[in-house]
């Protein structure tokens, strides 16, 4: 399946906490053709056990509704460059950034994200409070 996006860790952290960013999110995931890099998923998992909550019915879900993204060789050797690029604008881009960017362009995606980090990218759908909903169904708060 050809992915339309790619969501990083503030994306589906939105989601989980039913915000409204978070309902965009929703409405993505229901177009379909989403993808999640697997270093998201390590980062949620870290979240989730952070707060002392269970991740297995996130994840459950992530799974079921996204295509989990391998890191690959070619991402790797990119990223140094690609956190220096992004350092240019946040000095506190870190390396999974850039992993979870490069991953997304490798798949001819666009990152989803609301993380300052990415604000000022080419490739990205940067998640503000104020996004036009196109489905106004009631969102529940998973």
């Amino acid at each position: 399946m050809k992915l339309s996006y790619v969501l990083d860790t503030y994306a589906w952290a939105e989601y989980f906490q039913g915000t409204k960013k978070g309902k965009y999110v929703e409405e993505l995931l229901a177009l379909g053709g989403v993808g999640t890099p697997l270093v998201v998923i390590a980062e949620l998992a870290d979240s989730f056990q952070r707060e002392h909550e269970d991740f297995s019915t996130s994840f459950a879900f992530v799974r079921a509704n996204t295509t989990i993204l391998p890191l690959t060789i070619t991402q790797t050797l990119n990223s140094g460059s690609m956190k220096k690029r992004l350092r240019e604008t946040e000095k506190n881009a870190g390396i999974i950034d850039a992993l979870i960017y490069l991953c997304a362009q490798e798949n001819r995606a666009v990152l989803v994200s609301g993380d300052k980090h990415f604000s000022k990218i080419e490739g990205v759908l940067f998640l503000t409070e104020n996004m036009p909903l196109q489905n106004k169904s009631t969102h529940k708060n998973r």
